[in-house]
Protein backbone atom coordinates (compact mmCIF):
# COMPACT_ATOMS: atom_id res chain seq x y z
CA UNK A 1 0.00 0.00 0.00
CA UNK A 2 3.06 2.38 -0.23
CA UNK A 3 3.77 4.96 -3.13
CA UNK A 4 6.33 4.47 -5.24
CA UNK A 5 9.63 6.54 -5.19
CA UNK A 6 9.24 9.47 -7.15
CA UNK A 7 10.54 9.85 -10.54
CA UNK A 8 10.05 13.16 -12.48
CA UNK A 9 8.10 13.07 -15.69
CA UNK A 10 8.72 15.68 -17.47
CA UNK A 11 5.36 17.25 -19.27
CA UNK A 12 3.44 20.36 -21.16
CA UNK A 13 1.54 22.45 -18.82
CA UNK A 14 -1.82 21.71 -20.24
CA UNK A 15 -2.81 17.29 -20.53
CA UNK A 16 -5.74 15.12 -19.06
CA UNK A 17 -7.78 16.22 -16.32
CA UNK A 18 -9.82 14.90 -13.59
CA UNK A 19 -13.09 12.94 -15.12
CA UNK A 20 -15.41 12.48 -12.33
CA UNK A 21 -14.05 9.34 -10.17
CA UNK A 22 -11.75 8.55 -12.96
CA UNK A 23 -8.87 11.10 -13.01
CA UNK A 24 -6.69 10.50 -16.16
CA UNK A 25 -4.15 12.73 -14.71
CA UNK A 26 -2.85 13.80 -11.56
CA UNK A 27 -0.15 16.16 -11.05
CA UNK A 28 2.11 16.92 -8.08
CA UNK A 29 1.90 20.81 -6.42
CA UNK A 30 3.80 23.74 -8.10
CA UNK A 31 5.52 21.14 -10.59
CA UNK A 32 4.56 19.97 -13.58
CA UNK A 33 5.38 16.71 -13.48
CA UNK A 34 2.48 14.02 -12.92
CA UNK A 35 2.38 11.65 -10.08
CA UNK A 36 -0.57 9.22 -11.91
CA UNK A 37 -1.40 8.92 -15.81
CA UNK A 38 -4.28 6.70 -16.78
CA UNK A 39 -3.47 3.97 -19.10
CA UNK A 40 -6.03 5.45 -21.50
CA UNK A 41 -4.06 8.80 -21.84
CA UNK A 42 -0.77 7.25 -21.29
CA UNK A 43 -0.43 5.65 -24.65
CA UNK A 44 -2.51 5.29 -27.90
CA UNK A 45 -3.39 2.17 -29.42
CA UNK A 46 -0.61 1.73 -31.35
CA UNK A 47 1.53 1.68 -28.53
CA UNK A 48 3.18 5.41 -28.62
CA UNK A 49 3.12 7.41 -25.68
CA UNK A 50 1.79 10.65 -25.26
CA UNK A 51 4.53 12.70 -25.86
CA UNK A 52 2.48 15.48 -23.68
CA UNK A 53 2.91 13.32 -20.81
CA UNK A 54 6.22 11.89 -20.87
CA UNK A 55 9.90 12.72 -21.35
CA UNK A 56 11.66 11.75 -24.48
CA UNK A 57 13.64 9.04 -21.90
CA UNK A 58 10.24 7.85 -20.15
CA UNK A 59 8.48 7.35 -23.90
CA UNK A 60 11.72 5.57 -24.79
CA UNK A 61 11.12 3.30 -22.23
CA UNK A 62 7.80 2.89 -22.24
CA UNK A 63 7.60 2.26 -25.31
CA UNK A 64 10.34 -0.45 -25.43
CA UNK A 65 8.65 -2.16 -22.96
CA UNK A 66 5.07 -2.44 -24.82
CA UNK A 67 7.58 -3.86 -27.64
CA UNK A 68 8.81 -6.16 -25.67
CA UNK A 69 5.35 -7.29 -23.68
CA UNK A 70 3.90 -7.68 -27.64
CA UNK A 71 6.47 -10.02 -28.26
CA UNK A 72 5.99 -12.29 -25.49
CA UNK A 73 2.56 -12.67 -25.85
CA UNK A 74 2.95 -13.61 -29.93
CA UNK A 75 5.69 -16.30 -28.48
CA UNK A 76 3.23 -17.86 -25.85
CA UNK A 77 0.43 -17.42 -28.35
CA UNK A 78 3.02 -20.26 -30.63
CA UNK A 79 3.51 -22.44 -27.74
CA UNK A 80 1.16 -25.10 -26.89
CA UNK A 81 0.06 -25.13 -23.15
CA UNK A 82 -2.34 -26.80 -20.89
CA UNK A 83 -5.93 -26.33 -21.41
CA UNK A 84 -7.33 -23.53 -19.39
CA UNK A 85 -3.92 -22.29 -18.12
CA UNK A 86 -4.21 -18.78 -16.95
CA UNK A 87 -1.96 -16.04 -18.76
CA UNK A 88 0.85 -15.44 -16.06
CA UNK A 89 1.03 -12.13 -14.89
CA UNK A 90 4.64 -10.51 -16.36
CA UNK A 91 5.21 -8.06 -13.32
CA UNK A 92 8.50 -7.20 -14.69
CA UNK A 93 9.53 -3.47 -14.81
CA UNK A 94 12.93 -2.73 -16.09
CA UNK A 95 13.21 0.54 -14.28
CA UNK A 96 15.83 2.34 -12.04
CA UNK A 97 12.74 3.54 -10.15
CA UNK A 98 11.78 0.86 -8.12
CA UNK A 99 8.75 0.32 -5.36
CA UNK A 100 9.83 1.11 -2.16
CA UNK A 101 10.78 -1.68 0.02
CA UNK A 102 8.75 -1.05 3.61
CA UNK A 103 9.07 -3.93 6.54
CA UNK A 104 5.87 -5.20 7.83
CA UNK A 105 4.74 -3.19 10.98
CA UNK A 106 2.39 -3.29 14.23
CA UNK A 107 -0.47 -1.79 14.14
CA UNK A 108 -0.44 0.60 16.81
CA UNK A 109 2.78 1.77 15.20
CA UNK A 110 1.27 2.64 12.48
CA UNK A 111 -1.70 4.14 13.93
CA UNK A 112 0.88 6.48 15.89
CA UNK A 113 2.69 7.50 13.24
CA UNK A 114 -0.41 8.60 10.88
CA UNK A 115 -1.55 12.10 10.82
CA UNK A 116 -5.50 11.63 10.14
CA UNK A 117 -7.75 8.69 9.41
CA UNK A 118 -10.54 8.37 6.36
CA UNK A 119 -13.87 6.00 6.73
CA UNK A 120 -14.43 5.55 3.03
CA UNK A 121 -16.19 3.94 0.13
CA UNK A 122 -14.50 3.23 -3.33
CA UNK A 123 -16.64 4.82 -6.14
CA UNK A 124 -14.04 4.42 -8.85
CA UNK A 125 -10.64 2.43 -9.76
CA UNK A 126 -8.50 3.87 -12.89
CA UNK A 127 -5.55 1.40 -14.10
CA UNK A 128 -2.46 2.95 -15.30
CA UNK A 129 0.80 4.20 -14.30
CA UNK A 130 2.71 6.14 -11.47
CA UNK A 131 6.51 6.36 -12.22
CA UNK A 132 6.29 3.93 -15.03
CA UNK A 133 5.06 1.11 -13.28
CA UNK A 134 1.47 -0.69 -13.36
CA UNK A 135 -0.66 0.77 -10.59
CA UNK A 136 -4.79 1.37 -9.74
CA UNK A 137 -5.88 4.60 -8.68
CA UNK A 138 -8.69 4.09 -5.88
CA UNK A 139 -11.50 7.08 -5.74
CA UNK A 140 -12.83 6.93 -2.44
CA UNK A 141 -15.60 9.09 -1.35
CA UNK A 142 -15.25 10.50 2.68
CA UNK A 143 -17.48 9.37 4.88
CA UNK A 144 -16.00 10.04 8.08
CA UNK A 145 -12.70 11.53 8.54
CA UNK A 146 -10.66 11.33 12.02
CA UNK A 147 -8.17 14.23 13.03
CA UNK A 148 -6.27 16.38 10.91
CA UNK A 149 -3.38 18.46 12.49
CA UNK A 150 -2.23 19.02 8.51
CA UNK A 151 -4.30 20.32 5.75
CA UNK A 152 -6.80 17.66 4.51
CA UNK A 153 -10.04 17.30 2.58
CA UNK A 154 -12.87 16.76 5.60
CA UNK A 155 -15.52 15.78 2.39
CA UNK A 156 -15.59 15.04 -1.25
CA UNK A 157 -13.17 12.83 -3.14
CA UNK A 158 -9.30 11.33 -2.30
CA UNK A 159 -7.06 9.23 -4.35
CA UNK A 160 -5.25 6.29 -3.22
CA UNK A 161 -2.61 4.48 -5.24
CA UNK A 162 -2.96 0.53 -4.78
CA UNK A 163 0.19 -1.31 -6.06
CA UNK A 164 -1.87 -3.86 -7.92
CA UNK A 165 -3.43 -3.46 -11.71
CA UNK A 166 -4.19 -5.69 -14.43
CA UNK A 167 -4.92 -3.78 -17.97
CA UNK A 168 -3.70 -3.14 -21.60
CA UNK A 169 -2.53 -0.32 -23.21
CA UNK A 170 -1.00 0.04 -26.62
CA UNK A 171 -2.31 -3.30 -27.66
CA UNK A 172 0.05 -5.01 -24.03
CA UNK A 173 -0.74 -6.56 -21.11
CA UNK A 174 0.46 -4.35 -17.82
CA UNK A 175 -0.10 -6.97 -14.48
CA UNK A 176 0.73 -6.41 -10.73
CA UNK A 177 0.01 -8.36 -7.87
CA UNK A 178 0.27 -7.34 -4.78
CA UNK A 179 0.39 -9.88 -1.38
CA UNK A 180 -2.80 -11.86 -1.67
CA UNK A 181 -3.79 -10.68 -4.87
CA UNK A 182 -7.05 -8.75 -3.49
CA UNK A 183 -8.24 -5.69 -5.93
CA UNK A 184 -10.17 -3.32 -4.51
CA UNK A 185 -13.39 -2.41 -6.40
CA UNK A 186 -16.57 -0.04 -6.27
CA UNK A 187 -18.62 -0.16 -3.14
CA UNK A 188 -15.90 -1.40 -0.76
CA UNK A 189 -15.37 -0.02 2.76
CA UNK A 190 -11.80 1.43 3.41
CA UNK A 191 -10.24 3.01 5.91
CA UNK A 192 -7.19 5.28 5.34
CA UNK A 193 -4.45 5.43 7.89
CA UNK A 194 -3.31 9.03 6.53
CA UNK A 195 0.77 9.75 6.09
CA UNK A 196 0.38 13.84 4.89
CA UNK A 197 -1.82 16.26 3.54
CA UNK A 198 -2.35 15.66 -0.21
CA UNK A 199 0.23 15.66 -2.79
CA UNK A 200 -1.63 16.63 -5.86
CA UNK A 201 -2.28 19.99 -7.25
CA UNK A 202 -6.34 19.00 -6.97
CA UNK A 203 -5.64 18.50 -3.00
CA UNK A 204 -7.10 14.70 -3.34
CA UNK A 205 -4.00 12.75 -3.80
CA UNK A 206 -3.30 10.93 -0.71
CA UNK A 207 -0.14 9.41 0.47
CA UNK A 208 -1.50 6.51 2.99
CA UNK A 209 0.60 4.69 5.60
CA UNK A 210 -2.18 1.93 5.32
CA UNK A 211 -5.48 1.24 4.40
CA UNK A 212 -7.40 -1.38 5.23
CA UNK A 213 -10.77 -2.67 3.26
CA UNK A 214 -13.94 -4.42 4.08
CA UNK A 215 -15.97 -6.13 1.57
CA UNK A 216 -19.05 -8.18 2.27
CA UNK A 217 -18.37 -7.57 6.13
CA UNK A 218 -15.05 -9.21 5.80
CA UNK A 219 -11.90 -7.55 6.67
CA UNK A 220 -9.34 -7.50 4.34
CA UNK A 221 -5.77 -6.56 6.54
CA UNK A 222 -2.65 -6.41 4.43
CA UNK A 223 0.56 -8.33 5.02
CA UNK A 224 2.53 -5.11 6.07
CA UNK A 225 0.84 -5.09 9.49
CA UNK A 226 2.91 -7.76 11.24
CA UNK A 227 0.03 -8.14 13.93
CA UNK A 228 -2.89 -8.68 11.06
CA UNK A 229 -4.47 -11.73 13.12
CA UNK A 230 -5.14 -9.36 15.86
CA UNK A 231 -7.06 -6.62 13.54
CA UNK A 232 -9.07 -9.73 11.75
CA UNK A 233 -10.72 -10.58 15.13
CA UNK A 234 -12.57 -7.15 15.16
CA UNK A 235 -16.33 -8.02 14.82
CA UNK A 236 -16.76 -5.76 12.48
CA UNK A 237 -15.28 -2.78 10.03
CA UNK A 238 -16.88 -0.60 12.24
CA UNK A 239 -15.58 -1.80 15.28
CA UNK A 240 -12.28 -1.08 14.31
CA UNK A 241 -12.85 2.42 13.18
CA UNK A 242 -14.18 3.16 16.54
CA UNK A 243 -11.48 1.98 18.45
CA UNK A 244 -9.47 4.80 16.77
CA UNK A 245 -11.45 7.43 17.96
CA UNK A 246 -9.70 6.54 21.65
CA UNK A 247 -5.94 7.09 20.35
Amino acid sequence: MHPLLILLLFIQTTGPAMNGNKPEALWAKGSRFPLFVSASAAVDDDGVPNPSLFDEASRDFLRMEIERRRGDARRRAGVRTHAGEPEACDTMIVSPHAWWSVRARPWEEIVASSRATVRGTVVGTTAGFQHLAPVTLISIRIEEPQGSPVPFPRSGLIHVVYPAADFRAGGARFCRVHGSGFVPRDGDEVLVLVADSPSDDSGSLVTPLEVVFSRGGRLIVPESVSDRDRLLTYESFDALFRSLAHR
